[in-house]
């Protein structure tokens, strides 16, 4: 896709294809990598990540958050890149141990069961009840 927008870039846009792409995307040179860019309003510039740059965005904001939560996740995310969705979110989020460990369920204490003591009980362990006949 960065070589149809240097193309369009270039020589013009050609089609209605070409001319979407040049109104919704950019490329942006760093260093000597170019960086495909989706153009916003108030000339607002977001990097398109790859998926292999999709974790370290994702665990960047989740970490920025203090382990938030998943809409606080995605909307830090999606600050730094165009492309991350609530579902990447959600995959990562399901991963994440600090999370987990967070937001374990915990039993309150006035649920724990007490051990039963009787002097009912048979030596057997059961009860012996007279028939009611």
């Amino acid at each position: 896709m960065i070589t149809d927008i240097l193309r369009i870039q270039s020589d013009g846009p050609k089609s209605a294809r070409d001319y979407n792409l040049k109104n919704w995307y950019g490329v942006l040179k760093i260093g000597e990598e170019n960086k495909l860019i989706r153009l916003g309003k108030n000339d607002a510039i977001r990097c398109i990540a790859s998926t292999e740059e999709m974790f370290d965005i994702i665990d960047g904001a989740h970490q920025k958050i203090g382990h938030g939560g998943e809409k606080k996740t995605f909307r830090e995310a999606q600050n730094k890149s165009a492309n991350v969705t609530q579902e990447a979110g959600h995959l990562f989020l399901t991963f994440c141990e600090e999370c987990h460990k967070k937001r374990a369920r915990k039993l309150p204490k006035s649920l724990v069961v007490k051990p039963l003591v009787s002097t009912n009980l048979s030596p057997g362990g059961l009860n012996k009840f007279p028939d009611h006949a």
